[in-house]
């Protein structure tokens, strides 16, 4: 059995933010193992993803089972999967996953018109159909129990629940997957000096959560980086990497608490849409049959 908990931290620190809330109750996932940058979309490679969001395996290439320390490869690009939960070091009043703050910040990565992988694992305890909603920077394009679901989509500024695609989930756990291309562009004057950015493409990020079509959370669903395990046990984490970073990592394993609102979540009491909102933090586990007490 494994702790769900909700608890209180003080701290004399404070921050706002302006971010979107949406309908329903459903939780959004902030812990993610990620993998990337890579200069061309390796999963469509390994799955040949057509538009009606069929597969098909290349060169007999296994199917993809994301665990952390594994590598993401075709032919000559291959990464690492990396636990990640925004939270731990930068923004715990949002639930947005900061990957440029990642990438480019800390470990000081260039991921400018490059692809970036986040995959999750959810439990379901009966077939079911439930919605995958996703806001991404970039291009971005959505993957479940290695199909495509989604043609990559073109680039708007990012917001929560912009994609909401139905996914059928099968009884156990299933594979979710976003894939986000970078796609950057610049505008610069005569001399080459930059003028301006586009807004809608050049950060790297996103936002994803698991509801039903209303945006309400759907009982007993389970979400966690590592899925299938024989060994019970809590798999919330630190961050670390094999990269070289230009900022150390946060050695914390959760997120800073704050004595203004319980650990981890708030929502604005306005009915401003751009209040402050996020998700209350959890306990990951795996291993045993879900769910967890």
């Amino acid at each position: 059995m494994v702790i769900v908990a909700s608890l209180l931290f003080g701290a004399s620190a404070t921050k706002k933010a302006s971010a979107q809330q949406v309908p329903g109750n459903a939780p959004f996932i902030n812990s993610w193992l990620v993998s990337g940058p890579f200069d061309s979309p390796v999963v469509d490679k390994q799955y040949e993803c057509e538009a009606d969001g069929s597969k098909t395996p290349v060169d007999g290439k296994a199917e993809i089972t994301p665990k952390v320390g594994d590598s993401l490869s075709f032919g000559n690009e291959s990464r690492k999967w990396e636990y990640f939960d925004d939270r731990i070091y930068n923004r715990n009043y949002d639930d947005y996953q900061d990957l440029y703050g990642y990438y480019s910040v800390k470990k000081g990565v260039d991921t400018r018109n490059k692809y970036v992988y986040a995959h999750t694992y959810v439990y379901s305890p009966v077939e079911q159909q439930a919605y995958l909603n996703v806001g991404a920077s970039g291009s971005y394009r959505l993957y479940a129990n290695d199909s495509c679901l989604t043609n990559p989509s073109t680039p708007v500024e990012v917001q929560k629940d912009l994609t909401k695609q139905a996914v059928q989930l099968h009884a156990g756990w299933n594979k979710l997957m976003i894939q986000i291309k970078h796609t950057y562009t610049e505008d610069v004057n005569s001399n080459g000096v930059p003028i301006a950015k586009d807004q809608n493409v050049a950060f790297l990020g996103f936002y994803g959560r698991v509801a039903d079509q209303n945006g309400n959370e759907i009982d007993g669903l389970v979400n966690s980086v590592t899925g299938p395990s024989e060994s019970l046990q809590i798999v919330s984490q630190g961050l670390s990497t094999d990269d070289a970073i230009h900022t150390p990592l946060p050695k914390n394993s959760m997120p800073t608490g704050y004595k203004e609102w319980p650990y981890v979540w708030n929502k604005s009491a306005s009915n401003n849409k751009y209040g402050v909102s996020a998700s209350a933090f959890q306990f990951m586990a795996a291993g045993g049959a879900p769910g967890y007490t």
